[in-house]
This record gives C-alpha cells, sequence and structure tokens, in this order.
C-alpha cells in the first residue's frame, strides 16, 4: 500500500518476479486491491511481453468505480503522478461490493466522492439519492450506484478511449483531489 509503492521501481521489481516464475505472453494477471493495485498491476501487465492479459479486482469504492474502469495504468515518476503508463483495458473487471466491509471510514468517503462527482455530472435521480444520506457506511451504499457510476465511466471512455477530449470531463474534482 501506499503511494511511493506505485513506481517504476516497483514495476521493475513485479516485472522480475514474473520473469523469474516464468510468466508469458499466454499468463494471466490478477490485480487485487484498490486504485493503486489496479493502476501498477495494469501498467506491468500491459508492458510486460509487451502486454499481457490482466483482471483488475477492486477492493476499494474508488477502485470499483474509478481506478479499475477505463484503461488507463500507471506509474509515477518522483513527484508526479502518474507520469508514466499506457492505455490498456483489463479482459474483465470483477466488482464485489462486499469488499466495502473491509474498508475504513475516509476510504469509503474517499470513493463517495467520486461518486458525487458521477452524480452531478449525469445523474440528477443519483444525486438526490445519495444527498439525502445522513451518513456514510459500507451498507448504505446501493450496487445500482455502483453499476450506474461504471456505466457512466464506461460510455464517456468508449468515446474518447485516449483521454483527449470528453473524458476530461471526470476530471472535475480529481485534479484538485490529486493536488
Amino acid at each position: 500500500p501506499g503511494e511511493s509503492n506505485k513506481s517504476i521501481e516497483e514495476a521493475t521489481y513485479l516485472w522480475r518476479n514474473l520473469q523469474n516464475h516464468h510468466f508469458d505472453a499466454n499468463s494471466l494477471i490478477v490485480n487485487f486491491g484498490g486504485g493503486k493495485v489496479t493502476d501498477l498491476g495494469g501498467f506491468v501487465a500491459s508492458t510486460y511481453h509487451r502486454g499481457i492479459p490482466f483482471i483488475n479486482v477492486p477492493t476499494t469504492l474508488l477502485g470499483m468505480i474509478d481506478a479499475a474502469i477505463g484503461g488507463k495504468n500507471g506509474v509515477n515518476l518522483e513527484q508526479v503522478k502518474n507520469a508514466v503508463g499506457t492505455f490498456c483495458l483489463p479482459q474483465d473487471i470483477i466488482i464485489d461490493p462486499i469488499f466495502l466491509k473491509t474498508l475504513p471510514p475516509y476510504q469509503l468517503l474517499n470513493g463517495f466522492g467520486e461518486m458525487i462527482k458521477y452524480a452531478l455530472i449525469g445523474s440528477q435521480e443519483l444525486w438526490n439519492e445519495i444527498k439525502s444520506l445522513s451518513s456514510i457506511h459500507y451498507h448504505e451504499i446501493k450496487r445500482e450506484w455502483i453499476d450506474f457510476c461504471i456505466d457512466f465511466k464506461k460510455k464517456i471512455v468508449e468515446k474518447d478511449p485516449y483521454d483527449q477530449n470528453l473524458r476530461h470531463i471526470l476530471n472535475f474534482g480529481h485534479t484538485v483531489g490529486h493536488a
């Protein structure tokens, strides 16, 4: 865990491990964890042997509705977030909200902030539902809210897979959050 591990040094460590364990172009990587894991794992998979398939299994709300979706994979370079990366879609994404039970409150809020962004951009109905919550707890996050966010992001990514134009609307709030 930690932003410092989302680095080219960690990618090199993982490439060496893949090589030492005889992973080849027919292998499959499963990235099981939060957004940092899916970013780093997707980058490693998309560059090892010129790209091997990978599956994302996000375990955080932010990972489920943002990081694991859309094919952006990357690592930080010095203090620059996602300075080195690829666009490569996972072979599959497995979403199970049961993992939300394991999150500390700040992680749940982190993902909920992203959910609010999708509601503000894409769904008055979702916005009306979530703004009425009195507290944020994992059992209050509805699966249909997660599904809406995933579908919303997928539709944007399909229209702008390489983040050249329309996909910039997803940066609303994101840039400030990274800062």
